[in-house]
């Protein structure tokens, strides 16, 4: 009896060890966590990085589309209310960080697959962590004038205002497009800026001593200052006046010859 109690002791014990190795076979991550842009970066991470970047052919990232989204672009003849195209304008914007789609793009990529399941990691952790390293590099690239929460502060206000706005696109004069489409060119700014303002201190100090191989690596949109690209036109190069609705609009001015107050007077001088 004493026997028979003692086997089945040690059968469920192995039972259990058996159980405890099913997934974590080798090649296969223990942990699926996604690291965070606001996460702390480690130099142990850093060195994954590289081990996987010197595991592919070129020894460097494979071809991905930008995560910094373009100013907008509206068609003339969009039939939508301003408000709902700045909301599809965001979605877009949006879209560009979602780790699984990027992650997706990456399974075909057979080197890629196999360097991954060396350290033990899945295409949706590769992804976060090129996103850290990536956008603390881009952050490194900023001038000391560019404050990010000077540039959130007033995208919030320009984006509030677009999203009140429920005025039809297409109805708009030609000059109230462009109006409209250049205050939507703070949705793209904005959202650079919070993207940039959640990477650590300390990921821009670890980043910065390693700047020179990575900068090899990345491709050029993660190593060009992300502001200078989308600049504000009024600040950067003086423009002289702006557009507000409480002293009227140029394309609320109306015209006609009856009213015109035409001169008369001859020439002088001649």
């Amino acid at each position: 009896m004493k026997r028979s109690i003692q086997h089945f002791f040690f059968a469920s014990l192995a039972i259990l060890a058996g159980m405890s190795t099913i997934g974590c076979s080798d090649g296969e991550p223990e942990f699926t966590e996604v690291k965070d842009l606001k996460d702390d970066l480690t130099i142990e991470e850093l060195r994954t990085f590289f081990r996987i970047i010197n595991a592919l052919p070129e020894k460097k990232l494979p071809e991905m589309p930008s995560v910094f989204a373009p100013t907008p672009e509206w068609n003339r003849s969009r039939t939508l209310p301003v408000k709902e195209l700045v909301n599809s304008e965001f979605e877009s914007v949006v879209a560009l960080w979602d780790v699984d789609s990027r992650a997706e793009k990456l399974e075909k990529n057979r080197q890629l697959a196999r360097a991954l399941r060396n350290e033990k990691m899945t295409s949706q952790q590769f992804i976060g962590l090129v996103l850290t390293i990536g956008t603390t590099l881009s952050r490194n690239t900023l001038h000391e004038d560019q404050s990010l929460d000077d540039v959130i502060e007033r995208g919030e206000q320009e984006i509030a205002e677009l999203r009140s706005d429920a005025r039809t696109f297409s109805m708009l004069s030609e000059a109230g497009q462009y109006a409209v489409v250049e205050k939507a060119t703070w949705i793209t700014r904005t959202e650079r800026a919070r993207r940039l303002k959640l990477v650590p201190e300390s990921n821009r100090r670890l980043v910065a001593k390693h700047a020179e191989k990575l900068s090899v690596v990345f491709p050029v949109w993660f190593i060009e200052n992300p502001l200078d690209a989308v600049p504000d036109l009024r600040q950067e190069y003086g423009l002289p006046f702006e557009e507000l609705p409480e002293s009227g609009l140029d394309e609320h001015i109306e015209w006609t010859r009856e009213d015109a107050l035409i001169g008369r007077d001859k020439p002088t001088g001649l």
